[in-house]
């Protein structure tokens, strides 16, 4: 599943660089987790992500090429904090 988080609109001449920081939370890789009778509870499951530059780029999380492609990066989400962590009922 791929969904947009963060972006910021640039405009480069050929050949210019720029670079774009983004800070990304627990928050940002959440997801509601419903559970009836307890309403929507927001949870990020600990694991690995990947990241990608662009939303054509093809990141086979599957393959270990994708280490190799640059515009691919993944990172470990691991906070132990309630309600992130787990989708286990927390409740």
């Amino acid at each position: 599943m791929k969904q947009l988080k963060k972006f910021s609109k640039i405009s480069l001449e050929p050949g210019q660089t720029q670079n774009v920081n983004f800070t990304l939370t627990a928050d940002d890789w959440s997801v509601y987790y419903p559970q009836v009778g307890h309403g929507l509870k927001k949870v990020a499951e600990d694991c690995d992500y990947v990241v990608a530059i662009k939303p054509e780029t093809d990141c086979d999380v599957y393959n270990e090429t994708a280490v190799a492609n640059p515009l691919c990066a993944t990172f470990s989400l691991n906070t132990g904090e309630y309600p992130f962590g787990t989708f286990e009922e927390p409740w």
